[in-house]
């Protein structure tokens, strides 16, 4: 693509194929994920694995340090090419990202909701502020946040500049009202 590259791993079989499409952490590029059981584990569950590098093991999060790129138009055309390299489900993409990469996700849903079926970030989520205009579109998400993340925590935290992480639990109302749900919809499980 035009401002990046990125990797697929396709399941054994005929397509169409779901897709996981998954945004890596900070200090790490996609291949970090070709030498984990990731790749075994979605395709022989017949999922493709998408993998978008971002620039100097990096993503230019909304509101963090910029990478250089728009980081949401080179996702978006990660996602349009490998449908169209590839017999890929449009209808099953599925976004998943660790850390910075749970952040990048989260700007996904805020900017191309339509993109993806469903959203399952991993300890990330918006950078403060959190007051945004997002695209109106009903999501599909789980989130998953570890209780005693020092790096992410779920209370936020402030960088130098003026930035920081948000408090996820913000974040999280802040979905519940974008897309009307009663607070009854949501459940937190402790374990």
């Amino acid at each position: 693509v035009s401002e990046g590259e990125f990797f697929v791993f396709l399941p054994e079989g005929p397509g169409p194929h779901p897709v996981a499409f998954v945004v890596h952490a900070w200090n790490r590029d996609a291949s970090w994920y070709f030498q984990t059981a990731v790749v075994q584990a979605f395709t022989e569950r017949g999922y493709a694995l998408v993998l978008p590098n971002g620039v100097d093991q990096d993503w230019g999060v909304e509101n963090t340090w910029s990478s250089g790129r728009d980081e949401v138009a080179y996702l978006r055309e990660v996602v349009t090419t490998s449908q169209a390299l590839f017999d890929l489900d449009p209808a099953r993409y599925h976004s998943h990202g660790f850390s910075v990469g749970a952040s990048m996700v989260w700007d996904l849903m805020c900017r191309e909701p339509a993109l993806f079926h469903s959203h399952a970030p991993l300890s990330g989520s918006f950078w403060t502020p959190i007051e945004r205009t997002c695209t109106a579109h009903p999501l599909v998400l789980r989130h998953t946040h570890g209780l005693d993340d020092d790096v992410m925590p779920l209370e936020g935290r402030a960088f130098g500049g003026g930035q920081g992480q948000a408090n996820v639990y913000d974040g999280l109302a802040f979905w519940r009202d974008q897309n009307q749900c009663s607070d009854s919809t949501h459940q937190v499980v402790q374990d």
